[in-house]
């Protein structure tokens, strides 16, 4: 396992955006009923939880390459946060004891969300197996 820093701002939404889901070139937009998430930075190994001036207006001029309405969006806040990763998504059971097994399912870095369903599924075809 190692941390994955990821940087996103979160936005206000222009009214002329309705809620969807863009990820491409190296960044997310999730423009929700009264906000807009975007996020790409990704670092690998980076245990700093700091705001990184550079990684907004790398987010900033890309969101708005993707959704010229961005552009015009004031910033609510800067997040910062670490995911766990690993060379692998880690998605099996392991049985720990006589009565006990654990269902794993982590290691998808900055793809948590995207992967979240089909993993979801998975874990849940595990579960009724158990």
């Amino acid at each position: 396992m190692f941390p994955i820093r990821g940087q996103v701002l979160r936005l206000t939404r222009p009214t002329s955006l309705v809620p969807s889901i863009l990820d491409t070139e190296g960044v997310f937009i999730v423009c929700r009923s009264a906000d807009c998430i975007i996020g790409g930075a990704n670092v690998d190994g980076d245990w700093s939880l700091e705001v990184r001036d550079e990684a907004r207006q790398t987010l900033l001029k890309r969101s708005a390459i993707l959704s010229p309405a961005l552009a015009e969006s004031e910033i609510i806040e800067d997040l910062v946060g670490l995911r766990p990763g690993r060379s692998s998504v880690r998605v099996e059971t392991e049985r720990v004891s006589k009565d006990l097994t654990v269902v794993h399912n982590y290691g998808h870095g900055g793809s948590g969300y995207t992967l979240s369903w089909g993993c979801a599924e998975e874990v849940a075809e595990m579960v009724k197996a158990i």
